[in-house]
Protein backbone atom coordinates (compact mmCIF):
# COMPACT_ATOMS: atom_id res chain seq x y z
CA UNK A 1 0.00 0.00 0.00
CA UNK A 2 1.49 3.53 -1.03
CA UNK A 3 1.70 6.14 1.35
CA UNK A 4 0.31 9.49 0.59
CA UNK A 5 1.44 13.13 1.89
CA UNK A 6 -1.22 15.54 1.89
CA UNK A 7 -1.11 19.20 2.88
CA UNK A 8 -4.15 21.32 3.50
CA UNK A 9 -2.65 24.91 2.75
CA UNK A 10 -0.50 24.30 -0.42
CA UNK A 11 2.05 21.92 -1.82
CA UNK A 12 5.58 21.34 -1.02
CA UNK A 13 7.21 21.94 -4.61
CA UNK A 14 10.63 20.84 -2.99
CA UNK A 15 9.20 17.36 -2.12
CA UNK A 16 8.94 14.62 -4.94
CA UNK A 17 5.58 13.95 -6.94
CA UNK A 18 4.70 11.00 -8.66
CA UNK A 19 2.53 11.40 -11.57
CA UNK A 20 0.94 8.24 -13.51
CA UNK A 21 -2.32 9.66 -15.21
CA UNK A 22 -3.03 11.69 -18.15
CA UNK A 23 -3.63 15.94 -18.48
CA UNK A 24 -6.75 16.31 -21.01
CA UNK A 25 -7.27 20.16 -22.44
CA UNK A 26 -4.00 21.59 -21.96
CA UNK A 27 -3.13 21.23 -25.74
CA UNK A 28 -2.03 24.26 -27.94
CA UNK A 29 0.08 27.43 -27.16
CA UNK A 30 3.33 25.09 -27.26
CA UNK A 31 6.40 26.86 -28.87
CA UNK A 32 7.43 24.68 -31.89
CA UNK A 33 10.63 27.21 -32.87
CA UNK A 34 12.47 30.37 -32.13
CA UNK A 35 14.18 32.54 -34.67
CA UNK A 36 16.17 35.16 -33.15
CA UNK A 37 18.21 38.24 -35.34
CA UNK A 38 19.79 41.38 -34.12
CA UNK A 39 22.08 44.08 -35.39
CA UNK A 40 23.95 46.99 -33.97
CA UNK A 41 23.99 48.78 -37.42
CA UNK A 42 22.78 52.37 -37.44
CA UNK A 43 20.13 53.04 -39.64
CA UNK A 44 18.70 56.95 -40.86
CA UNK A 45 16.18 58.87 -43.00
CA UNK A 46 14.29 61.28 -44.00
CA UNK A 47 11.48 59.66 -45.63
CA UNK A 48 7.87 60.00 -44.93
CA UNK A 49 7.55 57.06 -46.68
CA UNK A 50 8.15 53.62 -44.59
CA UNK A 51 11.78 51.95 -45.90
CA UNK A 52 12.77 48.56 -44.81
CA UNK A 53 15.81 48.15 -42.71
CA UNK A 54 15.80 44.60 -40.98
CA UNK A 55 14.50 40.77 -41.45
CA UNK A 56 14.09 37.36 -40.85
CA UNK A 57 12.78 34.50 -41.87
CA UNK A 58 10.57 31.21 -39.91
CA UNK A 59 9.17 28.27 -41.91
CA UNK A 60 6.70 27.16 -39.99
CA UNK A 61 6.04 23.35 -39.42
CA UNK A 62 1.89 23.16 -39.62
CA UNK A 63 -0.43 25.88 -41.53
CA UNK A 64 -2.38 26.09 -37.69
CA UNK A 65 0.68 27.60 -36.84
CA UNK A 66 0.31 31.46 -35.41
CA UNK A 67 3.84 33.22 -35.33
CA UNK A 68 4.29 35.66 -32.62
CA UNK A 69 6.53 38.31 -33.49
CA UNK A 70 8.59 40.49 -31.20
CA UNK A 71 10.23 43.55 -32.44
CA UNK A 72 12.55 45.94 -30.85
CA UNK A 73 14.14 49.20 -32.33
CA UNK A 74 17.07 49.65 -30.44
CA UNK A 75 17.80 53.41 -29.92
CA UNK A 76 15.73 56.12 -31.73
CA UNK A 77 17.09 59.60 -32.23
CA UNK A 78 16.26 63.24 -34.10
CA UNK A 79 18.50 65.63 -35.12
CA UNK A 80 15.49 67.76 -34.82
CA UNK A 81 12.41 68.73 -32.07
CA UNK A 82 9.36 67.50 -33.52
CA UNK A 83 10.31 64.66 -35.55
CA UNK A 84 7.86 61.56 -34.98
CA UNK A 85 9.39 58.10 -35.76
CA UNK A 86 7.06 55.41 -36.77
CA UNK A 87 7.58 51.97 -36.92
CA UNK A 88 5.55 48.65 -37.76
CA UNK A 89 6.30 44.93 -39.02
CA UNK A 90 5.63 43.72 -42.52
CA UNK A 91 5.26 39.95 -43.17
CA UNK A 92 6.21 39.46 -46.90
CA UNK A 93 4.27 42.55 -48.28
CA UNK A 94 1.80 42.30 -45.80
CA UNK A 95 1.59 45.24 -43.19
CA UNK A 96 0.68 43.19 -40.00
CA UNK A 97 -0.79 46.98 -38.39
CA UNK A 98 -4.09 46.95 -38.93
CA UNK A 99 -5.81 50.48 -39.64
CA UNK A 100 -7.36 50.50 -36.57
CA UNK A 101 -4.24 49.57 -34.45
CA UNK A 102 -2.33 52.79 -36.95
CA UNK A 103 1.92 51.89 -36.17
CA UNK A 104 3.91 52.42 -32.62
CA UNK A 105 5.29 55.86 -32.64
CA UNK A 106 7.87 57.38 -30.71
CA UNK A 107 8.00 61.57 -30.56
CA UNK A 108 10.67 63.39 -30.24
CA UNK A 109 10.40 66.33 -27.91
CA UNK A 110 13.58 67.84 -28.43
CA UNK A 111 16.50 67.66 -31.07
CA UNK A 112 18.66 64.26 -29.24
CA UNK A 113 16.13 63.35 -27.80
CA UNK A 114 16.44 59.18 -27.25
CA UNK A 115 13.83 56.56 -27.07
CA UNK A 116 13.00 53.22 -28.19
CA UNK A 117 10.05 50.77 -29.13
CA UNK A 118 9.17 47.44 -28.51
CA UNK A 119 5.86 45.64 -29.96
CA UNK A 120 4.36 42.10 -30.31
CA UNK A 121 2.41 40.94 -33.14
CA UNK A 122 0.07 37.35 -32.84
CA UNK A 123 0.25 36.73 -36.94
CA UNK A 124 -1.91 33.67 -38.42
CA UNK A 125 -0.23 33.13 -41.69
CA UNK A 126 -2.08 29.88 -42.60
CA UNK A 127 1.46 28.23 -44.30
CA UNK A 128 4.28 26.17 -44.22
CA UNK A 129 5.90 28.09 -46.50
CA UNK A 130 9.14 30.23 -45.90
CA UNK A 131 8.24 33.55 -43.87
CA UNK A 132 10.10 36.97 -43.87
CA UNK A 133 9.50 39.52 -41.10
CA UNK A 134 10.70 42.71 -41.84
CA UNK A 135 10.72 46.04 -39.47
CA UNK A 136 10.11 49.38 -41.45
CA UNK A 137 9.95 52.73 -40.30
CA UNK A 138 9.72 56.32 -41.58
CA UNK A 139 9.74 60.03 -40.27
CA UNK A 140 6.25 60.66 -39.56
CA UNK A 141 6.57 64.81 -39.28
CA UNK A 142 9.02 67.49 -39.01
CA UNK A 143 12.57 68.01 -40.58
CA UNK A 144 15.59 66.40 -40.57
CA UNK A 145 16.27 62.69 -40.14
CA UNK A 146 15.25 59.96 -37.58
CA UNK A 147 17.56 57.43 -36.59
CA UNK A 148 16.70 53.80 -35.52
CA UNK A 149 19.27 51.47 -33.17
CA UNK A 150 21.87 54.89 -32.92
CA UNK A 151 23.77 53.12 -30.28
CA UNK A 152 22.03 49.79 -29.25
CA UNK A 153 20.66 46.79 -30.83
CA UNK A 154 17.78 46.11 -32.73
CA UNK A 155 15.89 42.59 -32.86
CA UNK A 156 13.26 40.77 -34.34
CA UNK A 157 12.20 37.53 -32.62
CA UNK A 158 9.44 35.07 -34.26
CA UNK A 159 8.13 32.20 -32.42
CA UNK A 160 6.00 29.90 -34.01
CA UNK A 161 3.24 29.01 -31.67
CA UNK A 162 1.70 25.49 -32.47
CA UNK A 163 -2.28 24.64 -32.46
Amino acid sequence: MSISKIQAESMNLADTYAFTGTVSGAGGGKIGQVVYQTSTATMSTSSTSFVQNFSTSITPSATSSKILVVGHTGRLDSDTSGNTVSATIYRDSTNLFSASLGVATFRHESANAHGNMTFNILDEPSTTSSLTYYMYYKKQDGSGSVWLNNGGTISLTLMEVLA
